[in-house]
């Protein structure tokens, strides 16, 4: 049988939820939470949470559920599914030898490949532009990719598909970081939620209600005139109703708590003490660290993916903040090392797959012939062993 013959099975695991679903689709079939329940005859405790700042801790854990995934919610035998996995910039040859040794031996899988995540996000940007109906060339393939989930945040510069590792970098903030930030702030103000529901309340206002600022000084501050359209009514702000453990409605009344949450992307210093660059920084210094005759594509292309990248007017101010960056090493107010050349313009992209990028560029990586070429079959691996994937070729020597 064809190892090729069925659409490919695409997973993408990240610390906080598991997208599953086929080649060839819009979006995943299950967004499961990433956590495992403990099995019969194991102390009692919380379910086990195989994946941690994107890199998997608990294999044992992290094979249960790609089988719960695969059997139990999509119905597939995976000895008849080709599959393809995502991984983080930073994933170890070690880590990748052993989920290739878990798909191939214990799942028995036809075909594998793992693609890192920002590159299956910048095929998913490319894609969605093309169904746009935007204009497209094979420049939109050179980006720099920020990956914001739940654990950690990554920026990551790619030329033509490939990533430049000496740019890679990364900031130990992502959504769980973000909702503990606004729970703290909700406790602190005149009408604090009730202690048992504040994680519960503090994520549902990080999904509907939060907003990034024009300006570092807030919304209200005089300084922002260019305020992010319909985001700032006048009054107190009011989040719908949830249900509490007693069954009676409850509203919460919110504040700054709205725009200050999101702010840790360019104050980490507000939730922690360690040096942390806020974003903006990030980004300018990891196109700076790359060959200069690619940082102009780079800045003109910087991609925003995964699900701590989708609050408002967060494009525009990375966008404002970085091309202030730019503008003020051009005339010569940051180290002369830094030179850039004029007329370099900054452009920031979203689009309508952001929130699963890198499983959306996994669909359209597997609906593809490009994905027969990538893919390493069982036979190969039988006949190589685990160390076949040590070596990622998205990987550059730039």
């Amino acid at each position: 049988m064809d190892d090729f013959a069925r659409p490919a099975l695409v997973i993408d695991c990240g610390s906080a939820f598991i997208k599953a679903g086929f080649a060839g689709e819009v979006s995943p079939a299950v967004r499961d939470p990433s956590t495992v329940p403990r099995a019969a005859g194991l102390e009692p405790g919380p379910p086990l949470v195989p994946v941690k700042h994107g890199i998997v801790q608990d294999w044992d854990a992290m094979e249960q559920l790609w089988l719960d995934v695969t059997y139990r919610r999509l119905h597939v035998y995976t000895s008849d599914q080709p599959v393809i996995l995502t991984e983080p910039p930073q994933n170890s040859p070690e880590s990748r030898e052993q989920a290739a040794e878990v798909m191939f031996e214990s799942l028995d899988v036809p075909a594998l490949h793992i693609g890192v995540q920002a590159q299956l996000a910048l095929y998913a940007d490319y894609a969605a532009r093309q169904a746009m109906g935007s204009q497209t060339s094979s420049a939109s393939l050179t980006g720099l990719v920020v990956e914001s989930g739940e654990g950690c945040t990554h920026v990551i510069p790619l030329v033509d598909g490939f990533l430049l590792a000496s740019g890679t970098r990364s900031m130990p903030l992502g959504g769980a970081q973000l909702t503990r930030h606004i729970q703290a702030l909700m406790r602190k103000g005149a009408a604090p939620p009730p202690p048992d529901q504040s994680l519960e309340i503090a994520v549902a206002v990080k999904e509907r209600q939060c907003f990034v600022a024009a300006v570092g000084g807030g919304p209200w501050s005089s300084a922002s005139s260019n305020q992010v359209p319909g985001s700032v009514p006048d009054g107190p702000f009011k989040v719908g109703r949830h249900g509490l453990a007693t069954g009676q409605p409850l509203r919460i009344q919110l504040g700054e708590e709205r725009w200050r949450g999101p702010e840790l992307f360019f104050d980490p210093g507000a939730f922690t003490k360690d040096a942390t660059p806020s974003l903006p920084d990030l980004i300018d210094d990891a196109i700076q660290a790359c060959p200069i005759d690619t940082r102009r594509a780079l800045y003109g292309n910087i991609v925003l993916s995964g699900g701590s990248t989708l609050f408002k007017g967060l494009a525009r101010r990375l966008e404002t903040e970085v091309q202030a960056r730019v503008a003020a090493r051009v005339q010569g107010r940051a180290p002369a090392s830094h030179a850039a050349a004029t007329g370099v313009e900054v452009h920031v992209v979203t689009h309508p797959m952001q929130h699963f990028g890198a499983w959306f560029g996994g669909s359209v990586l597997g609906a593809s012939e490009a994905f027969r070429e990538v893919a390493i079959t069982r036979a190969a691996y039988m006949e190589t062993g685990p160390t076949i994937v040590r070596n990622n070729v998205v990987h550059s020597d730039w």
